[in-house]
């Protein structure tokens, strides 16, 4: 842990960042009683974090992804790992490009064939609806922590105008 003097440091340089003028007025929740995160932390008056949505990497960014942000990733030169989970003949009439065809939960029988497990993989199904959640948890549980849910799957991906290669030639197996 930081010493006392270095803590209120950085808190002061925090409050400045963050627009607050003379360092936070008080380390309480609004119900008057103090947060657990706060006690004891080199960060308070910070405010706290909150659920991401998919748009950006990062603490929040924890379930999903959205097909924004999936498309800059692919668009980098460092692309995630995408995994269709729809069937073959889904797959094969258009996917996102060099995704690997998974279908269904057959992925569970698999992992021998999943990239290292640092690797960023993206998992989606026709409409975000479907068993990509679930998969995404479960390869995270697994050792995949980062391992996201497309948001709307396929059908955003197609929304959004990013380019869709047709093929069954990328198949994990």
């Amino acid at each position: 842990m930081a010493p006392p003097r270095l803590r209120s440091r950085l808190r002061r340089l925090a409050s400045r960042v963050l627009g607050q003028a003379d360092g936070p007025s008080s380390s309480q929740e609004p119900g008057g009683s103090a947060s657990s995160r706060d006690e004891g932390s080199s960060l308070d008056g910070l405010p706290p974090l909150q659920p991401g949505r998919g748009e950006t990497p990062g603490p929040n960014h924890k379930q999903d992804i959205s097909q924004e942000w999936a498309s800059a990733q692919l668009h980098s030169g460092v692309p995630p790992v995408f995994i269709d989970l729809r069937p073959a003949n889904d797959h094969a009439r258009g996917h996102i490009p060099a995704a690997l065809s998974a279908p269904g939960a057959s992925i569970r029988d698999r992992t021998d064939e999943l990239p290292e497990q640092g690797e960023r993989v993206v998992v989606y199904d026709a409409d975000g609806h479907g068993d990509s959640g679930e998969i995404a948890a479960w390869l995270r549980e697994r050792g995949w922590g980062e391992a996201r849910r497309l948001q709307g799957g396929f059908e955003a991906w197609e929304r959004g105008g990013d380019a869709v290669e047709v093929g069954s030639d990328a198949s994990m197996g």
